[in-house]
């Protein structure tokens, strides 16, 4: 089923600029603890997984790599398993993304063969790697609370689930993410959630293939994402970083979307893929 275009919406509240310190502050502080993009990504986001991997899990080869396509190591479990968002990775690097970055077969020969001259594919994997900084608990923070509480926030959830009985409005999740300079959100699906079936129980591609089945419609559980900019128009001229979403499916062209600073798209990210154009500046 394609989503129609107007699932999208636009609301504008001069209160969002409020996060830009609280947002800035959050990420610098782990970005600078941290220092690489990798470790931002893949420790920002470890949900505890009941059920880490579905029988793909193997040792890692003397050297410490992992012998098989697409099975890297976790430190956690010290085992080489699918990453949680394999399916991303793999169709950013093979695709591209949205303004159709290549990584060529040489790029993949300079990767295996582990040269130290950086290749075409680490240069793509830096541009989707980006800082990431996840809040589990949301609603702890009142900078948070205060805008979910939103007059207009309510509304366009509203909106996004009016063909459901009476919405359960309950915040779960709140990623922050910063674009540098040449990197791009990948294409994606936001993780979805089942009765019984979550990201705190199964790997997160695991529950892409379970929705993309539709072996478990009955169980989904709807979600509505807000993706806010926060960025300073005032001061600049933001080349790059647009919105780009498919509301009627993957096999369609992107439409690109200039959000200003304080405006917030809202739509069923779990449903509809969405990503952005390269940040430039």
């Amino acid at each position: 089923t394609t989503l129609s275009v107007r699932v999208i919406l636009q609301i504008k509240s001069a209160m969002m600029m409020k996060l830009l310190d609280i947002f800035l502050l959050n990420l610098f502080v782990v970005a600078i603890a941290i220092g690489l993009y990798w470790h931002v990504q893949t420790k920002g986001d470890q949900t505890n997984f009941v059920y880490p991997h579905i029988g793909e899990a193997e040792n890692a080869t003397a050297e410490g790599l992992c012998s098989k396509t697409y099975l890297t190591f976790s430190p956690s479990m010290q085992k080489c398993v699918f990453p949680s968002r394999v399916d991303v990775g793999r169709h950013f690097i093979t695709t591209g993304g949205y303004e159709g970055w290549k990584c060529t077969f040489a790029c993949w020969n300079i990767a295996k063969k582990k040269k130290k001259k950086k290749g075409k594919l680490e240069t793509i994997i830096s541009r989707s790697t980006v800082f990431i900084n996840y809040q589990f608990n949301p609603n702890d923070r009142s900078e948070f609370r205060e805008l979910f509480e939103l007059k207009e926030f309510k509304e366009a959830v509203n909106e996004v689930c009016e063909w459901y009985d009476k919405p359960y409005f309950k915040p779960f999740q709140l990623s922050m993410i910063l674009l540098t300079p040449g990197q791009a959100v990948p294409a994606h699906l936001d993780v979805p959630y089942f009765q019984d079936a979550t990201r705190y129980i199964f790997p997160q591609w695991l529950l892409l293939v379970m929705q993309e089945s539709g072996l478990f419609r009955e169980l989904r559980i709807p979600q509505v994402q807000a993706i806010v900019y926060v960025h300073e128009d005032d001061k600049t001229q933001r080349v790059g970083g647009d919105f780009i979403a498919y509301p009627q499916g993957p096999q369609h062209n992107g439409v690109p979307l200039s959000i200003d600073s304080g405006v917030g798209i809202f739509c069923d990210g779990s449903e509809m893929v969405h990503a952005s154009s390269t940040f430039q500046f």
